[in-house]
């Protein structure tokens, strides 16, 4: 009877040993898929910080080109500005310099409203039916456009010939 008992035990023994090796051998693999999932995540992280690092170094180049930008335009108005001041000074107040301007101004402004009505009557005109004073405001486009063209040039001139007195250090009068 004990031989049976101690085949029974031995048994019991072998099937404990068995089972304690299939555990071990499913906790390795267990603990192999792990690390390989936690090898993977780690990979994953670094890329995803060496993305970050990478998007931080864009935004701070993009930010100092903005600050640069920021400063010639500051930089050009404030010159614009000091210009200004020195032209509304009483002893640069001359017709010619200080009346030029506001000239022109006025003077585009009264032939855009002109032409801008023209154009509106026109519309109007042609919704009813007659085509006509359509064709009229398209044949008077060449003496606006002409206009149009001599302020540009004008303005353009001036402003080339004061920024070239500027940087001659040429004061206004």
């Amino acid at each position: 009877m004990l031989g049976i008992l101690g085949a029974v035990t031995g048994g019991i023994n072998a099937v404990n040993s068995i089972s304690n090796a299939i555990t071990g051998i499913g906790r390795a693999i267990s603990d192999a898929k792990v690390a390989a999932i936690n090898a993977a995540t780690e990979q994953e992280r670094i890329k995803s910080l060496e993305r970050v690092k990478a998007l931080e170094a864009e935004r701070d180049k993009l930010i100092a080109e903005i600050n640069a930008q920021a400063q010639v335009l500051t930089a050009s108005v404030t010159e614009v500005n000091e210009t200004m001041r020195l032209e509304m000074l009483p002893e640069n107040r001359h017709w010619f310099y200080t009346g030029w301007r506001p000239a022109a101004g006025w003077t585009f402004d009264i032939y855009a409203n002109v032409f801008g009505i023209l154009l509106v009557a026109a519309t109007l005109i042609v919704i009813t039916g007659n085509p006509e004073p359509l064709r009229e405001v398209a044949a008077a486009w060449p003496v606006y456009a002409a206009y149009f063209t001599m302020l540009l040039l004008v303005v353009g001139a001036s402003v080339v010939a004061r920024s070239a007195d500027k940087r001659a250090g040429v004061a206004s009068k």
